[in-house]
């Protein structure tokens, strides 16, 4: 939700490994990324109150370079 700070996320997917680190657009701030599993990570998430409502891309790094983009992964409202 638009001005929310400090939400828990589960970001679900495949092939992550430790250290893999999750980014989405400015005004959306992404810390605290924890490798759960080759499966899931968690991250604690902060909207700032400028992000628009409406449905954003989540990007996953993992350490060696390799990245995957789910689009319109991530919904403010």
């Amino acid at each position: 939700m638009q001005g929310q700070s400090g939400a828990s996320v589960t970001v679900s997917g495949t092939s992550f490994v430790f250290g893999a680190k999750v980014t989405t657009v400015s005004g959306i701030s992404i810390t605290n990324t924890t490798w759960l599993s080759a499966n899931e990570l968690g991250v604690t998430a902060s909207v700032g109150l400028s992000v628009a409502q409406g449905t954003y891309n989540v990007v996953v790094t993992n350490p060696d370079g390799t990245s995957a983009t789910c689009a319109n992964c991530l919904t403010v409202t």
